[in-house]
């Protein structure tokens, strides 16, 4: 450590790398067990919390990277570049060390000079993720390794009384983010579910007076489902057209962006469409993630888009917005859903599920009407979820800041004595 650092540092602290003496790096390998262990992947692991169980391992059935064995006053962080997942094993908890065996994807600290929990704070700051993903390394999954691991450096105050209270002070801020973080999560979650009930409400005919009889049919009576790109035929190759790749998309089903592309260059190996046409996403995850968007104001009135989209196009008797809301109704997803064919991670939704699925069909002067009235209530519920969301956003940086001044010796006062 240079003399420079050194005056930066508050007065008691210092700073090690984790490749010192104090800091050791724990190695793969378990010990032998009998019965059944509980198995953490990276995925179990959200924040600093176990959200999941990965699977129930035995030592002789168990995946490879089922390798890492957790140890007393041991800090485990996910070594993948962009991941801030911790975990922390101390007295506190020494219950679960015979429970868990970890993934070879997270690395394990053991620190002799300085508290667990500490440390456990210390690797959810945003200067030792910075560090760590900028150490990272590799192609196809960018990690850090154990030789980089040993060059970041690790701040913290000598006395364990010190260290103590920065953990007490974070741990007081935190409670209270998390209670108001629940808060704001149980509101987006009623929000969502006043959207659905909008929906239903909607296709059940209850949500503007003076419904027609509901008359049900299937789509491939009302539309076009994947129609032929024969009448591209009538344009120059050269011709600029509209491009949307499956991440243009998005959740809500609004288009967030468009490239430009000329027909020879998508004619083949694209899906084709064209304004007013309904896009939906038929693969796993993007279908269940609600992908879906009307076609609107595209170049030359024409569109190609990647292949793992089905095209809805409306005849007379419907609207696109009529379509559109049909197939964000829970009815459709849960159908669509449950006879999605293919292997785990390529499942996709078969055409003829979009085909016979049955719609109510109301009067054109209808559809709109009742359009309207959803957009209408949609659009004070987007405003109340945006203002969750930029509440949630402000508690996560309050959150770095609470690390950021911990790390600093600014959260807490320490005169030596204990007190703050």
């Amino acid at each position: 450590m240079n003399e420079e650092n050194s005056n930066k540092l508050p007065k008691g602290w210092k700073e090690e790398k984790i490749g010192s003496n104090n800091f050791k790096i724990l190695g793969s390998g378990i010990e032998r067990f009998e019965g059944e262990k509980d198995y953490l992947s990276t995925e179990s692991i959200q924040g600093i919390k176990i959200e999941k169980i990965e699977s129930k391992i035995s030592y002789k059935k168990r995946p490879l990277r089922a390798n890492m064995q957790p140890v007393l006053n041991s800090v485990w962080f996910a070594k993948m570049k962009g991941t801030t997942k911790v975990y922390c094993f101390d007295e506190t908890n020494k219950s679960e060390l015979n429970k868990y065996i970890l993934s070879t994807g997270f690395a394990g600290i053991n620190p002799l000079n300085c508290k667990a929990k500490f440390l456990k704070y210390f690797f959810l700051s945003p200067n030792f993720n910075l560090e760590k993903d900028n150490f990272s390394t590799g192609t196809t999954q960018v990690a850090i390794n154990n030789d980089r691991i040993k060059k970041i450096e690790i701040i913290y105050p000598e006395s364990i009384e010190e260290q103590i209270l920065i953990v007490q002070e974070i741990e007081k801020h935190f409670t209270n983010l998390d209670a108001a973080v629940k808060s704001l999560k149980l509101v987006k979650n009623k929000l969502g579910a006043y959207r659905k009930s909008v929906l239903k409400a909607a296709f059940e005919g209850r949500l503007v007076e003076k419904r027609s009889d509901l008359n049900y049919k299937k789509l491939s009576e009302l539309c076009d489902i994947n129609p032929s790109k024969k009448e591209v035929k009538d344009f120059d190759i050269d011709t600029e057209v509209t491009f949307l790749p499956m991440a243009s998309v998005s959740k809500k089903g609004k288009i967030v962006y468009r490239e430009k592309k000329k027909i020879k260059d998508v004619i083949k190996g694209y899906t084709y469409f064209k304004d007013g046409d309904v896009l939906l996403a038929k693969i796993t995850p993007c279908f269940e993630n609600g992908k879906r968007a009307i076609a609107k104001d595209l170049k030359n009135g024409i569109g190609f888009g990647s292949t793992e989209f089905h095209i809805i196009r409306p005849k007379e008797k419907v609207t696109s917005d009529w379509i559109f809301f049909s197939i964000s109704r829970d009815d459709f997803k849960n159908e669509a859903k449950n006879k999605m064919t293919g292997t785990a991670g390529q499942k996709r939704v078969p055409a003829r599920i979009v085909e016979n699925f049955k719609i109510p069909v109301p009067k054109v002067q209808e559809q709109t009407q009742i359009v309207s009235e959803i957009e209408s209530r949609f659009s004070v519920i987007d405003k109340l979820e945006e203002t969750v969301d930029n509440s949630l956003l402000k508690a996560e940086q309050l959150r770095k800041s609470i690390l950021k001044s911990a790390f600093e010796g600014k959260l807490v006062k320490y005169d030596g004595g204990g007190e703050k």
